[in-house]
């Protein structure tokens, strides 16, 4: 799936209501912004370590808990499953 836009983007996450998240995030700027240019993606490696660094414990907890969607449907009713807080991808990075 492909979105061309040259509106702004508020904070989100692509895919994340998809039972299976995009694997690839491909962002191209076609004008550089007169000021700014700061990035807002986020690694799930640098949000796990920083929670490991208040709370070890929490941190390792985390891989173990879930969150749960449920989207409508197109043609109606809903869609539910649960995704993973944390993962280890086959890299050694988390997800």
């Amino acid at each position: 799936m492909q979105l061309n836009s040259n509106s702004a983007q508020p904070m989100h996450t692509d895919g994340h209501f998809k039972e299976k998240s995009p694997k690839y995030l491909c962002l191209y700027c076609c004008e550089q912004a007169q000021n700014g240019g700061f990035s807002q993606i986020v690694f799930a490696d640098d949000v796990y370590n920083y929670i490991k660094s208040l709370s070890r414990e929490i941190a390792e907890q985390l891989f173990n808990e879930y969150i749960e969607y449920s989207r409508r449907r197109p043609g109606g009713g809903l869609f539910k499953y649960k995704k993973k807080l944390f993962f280890k991808r086959n890299d050694g990075k988390i997800g």
